[in-house]
């Protein structure tokens, strides 16, 4: 008993030198900022404390933050409300403590000064490595990644007290972040265009196959919808290849197809509190000119900037990697036909003798749970041997899982292994990845090693599709790199990629 009274006395003992008072606190106003709220519920009053905290920061900081508007009765204007806003989250996160007065329906909050200013140093970091990702995915064509990250460096840069003030060295020169974002979004919206490839009609339903350009170079992706007759459907484009069904009788009085780019990506934000809230505020910025229209009628291909991811002439005859010539490929050619069939109807079983059972898992699910649907313009196959097993590279197919709030192109590849089975089924890196890794000057005349690096990150990618797409638990893909699969966004030449 006298040990547990021992216990206790040291422990309030620790919560007394810990935790101050609200009087302390205010006797303290170089070192703390407080705020104080009332509610019938601790919550309500917690709630209102926090807010009242945050106030009082806000307006401790006004001769920083340009858009402040104080009126005269001590409140702040409409617009930076909306500000404050999405401050509370990133707060709340910082553990400010909490004092509960009154049984818990008055409620007092503090913070240190110093912790603000660690705080709005963090913000800081996390605007510029956004940017950072954003060109690292513009380099590569990755439109949908470069607006995304330079949009969400955007939205935070603007409840930073030092929004106009902070810059950033763009293009070799130290400029202004908040314009250099602004306009760069802009660019990147109003360079893009598309060309119809394919029209079909099937059962009242048009297919409209499509490629994507942003000043005339492949896009390797892009996120966007349409309106297709009854409601709006959102897509990916990986590879710049875009699948889309509209009813013909919505079609006839089409010339047309516009479409409406994605930027926010709000929904991919929610494991950023401060962040997604930051999103949901009504007065964020927002760009009109997020909508093109693509000429509805097939055009050939008038880019010259078509990739050629791997090259014939990338390997020598002694290698362990060789790309077959077209004599060579006829037993593989009869087998993947067989699968492209089954992909064609729907049914997995009509190939289900080319698989061994794990292949053929993976294969069902993306026929079947993937409700995949066969691209009409396909790229010539290649058949790589890789010390003795062949990889048939690569099919393009629309994909539309289960469960998912939006459908995607991206092409598959099928690898064999020494008995002639396909053994597994990965979604293919993008052309531009592919390119920037076989161009790669440390791996020069390493061809075996750029393809096994291809294929690590393919299993990887296939085994961590977001949104429900996954096919298979990747482990060792997973302790190897790092959570934000940035093999997705294309491989790069950049060390650091």
């Amino acid at each position: 008993m006298r040990k547990t009274y021992l216990i206790l006395i040291l422990i309030i003992s620790a919560i007394h030198l810990i935790g101050l008072t609200p009087a302390e606190v205010k006797a303290q106003p170089e070192i703390y900022v407080w705020g104080e709220g009332r509610g019938n519920s601790q919550k309500q009053a917690s709630d209102a404390a926090l807010k009242n905290l945050v106030r009082q920061i806000f307006i401790s900081v006004n001769a920083r933050f340009t858009s402040t508007t104080i009126e005269d009765d001590g409140k702040v204007g409409e617009y930076d409300e909306s500000v404050l806003e999405a401050w509370v989250p990133t707060l709340d996160l910082m553990g400010a403590p909490f004092i509960e007065l009154d049984g818990g329906r008055r409620v007092f909050c503090y913070i240190e000064r110093s912790k603000l200013d660690q705080m709005w140093a963090d913000r800081r970091r996390k605007i510029t490595d956004f940017v950072s990702l954003g060109q690292a995915a513009e380099e590569n064509y990755t439109i949908d990644s470069a607006l995304k990250n330079y949009y969400w460096a955007l939205v935070l840069l603007r409840i930073h007290p030092h929004e106009s003030s902070i810059t950033y060295l763009w293009n070799d020169e130290e400029r202004l972040l908040k314009p250099v974002l602004t306009n760069r979004i802009d660019e990147l919206l109003k360079g893009l265009s598309g060309q119809v490839t394919h029209l079909e009609s099937i059962d009242g339903l048009t297919e409209i196959e499509m490629k994507f350009f942003w000043h005339n170079h492949p896009v390797s992706s892009l996120a966007y919808s349409y309106n297709n007759g009854c409601s709006t459907v959102q897509q990916t484009a990986r590879n710049g290849t875009a699948i889309l069904c509209i009813p013909d009788d919505c079609l006839k009085i089409m010339r047309n197809v516009p479409l409406k780019v994605e930027y926010t990506f709000s929904t991919e934000a929610k494991h950023d509190k401060g962040l997604y809230s930051a999103l949901d505020d009504p007065g964020i910025p927002w760009f009109p000119n997020n909508t093109f229209e693509v000429p509805l009628h097939k055009q050939p291909l008038t880019c010259t900037n078509m990739l050629n991811p791997i090259p014939q002439n990338k390997f020598n005859a002694t290698s362990d990697v060789k790309i077959l010539d077209p004599s060579e490929t006829s037993e593989w050619s009869k087998k993947i036909e067989q699968v492209v069939s089954a992909i064609e109807q729907k049914d997995p079983e009509l190939a289900r003798e080319r698989f061994t059972n794990k292949g053929f898992t993976d294969f069902e699910t993306i026929v079947g749970y993937g409700n995949c649907k066969l691209a009409h313009a396909q790229a010539p196959i290649q058949y790589i041997d890789v010390d003795g097993c062949v990889t048939a590279r690569s099919v393009e197919c629309l994909f539309d899982f289960q469960h998912s709030t939006s459908s995607f192109t991206d092409k598959l590849n099928f690898q064999f292994n020494k008995n002639g089975l396909i053994d597994e089924v990965s979604f293919a890196l993008g052309d531009q990845a592919l390119e920037d890794l076989f161009k790669d000057e440390n791996l020069k005349d390493c061809e075996l090693d750029k393809i096994r690096i291809a294929q690590f990150l393919e299993t990887y990618k296939t085994g961590v599709l977001p949104e429900g797409y996954q096919l298979r638990e990747a482990g060792l893909c997973r302790q190897c790199l790092d959570h934000r699969g940035t093999c997705l966004e294309g491989y790069g030449s950049r060390p650091e990629r």
